[in-house]
């Protein structure tokens, strides 16, 4: 029952990711350039296979890249990395550790 509903969860993740990446940049496409966020992925795996490894790799923590998670858009970056906070200590940066 469990892997079922986390199986669900990561569809669901995934199809977010997707059409967040592949609506691309409102400003962007003001500006005359069509199509979604191709920045920061590889041409090769597109923004569909690029943004469904990094879900799946951001859920299973494995830490493989095919993609450079920055370049994606805000709604892309917040499906990635739901977890982390600004106001969180985890998420600061200490010097030494």
């Amino acid at each position: 029952m469990l892997l079922s509903v986390m199986a669900g969860a990561l569809h669901v993740v995934s199809g977010l990711a997707y059409w967040a990446e592949s609506a691309g940049n409102p400003i962007v496409q003001a500006l005359g350039v069509a199509g979604g966020n191709i920045e920061g992925k590889d041409v090769r795996f597109g923004e569909a296979l690029s943004t469904l490894w990094a879900v799946f790799t951001t859920g299973a923590s494995s830490g493989s890249v095919n993609s450079m998670h920055d370049s994606y858009t805000p709604l892309g970056r917040l499906v990635l990395r739901p977890r982390k906070s600004s106001s969180s200590p985890s998420s600061c940066a200490t010097p030494g550790g």
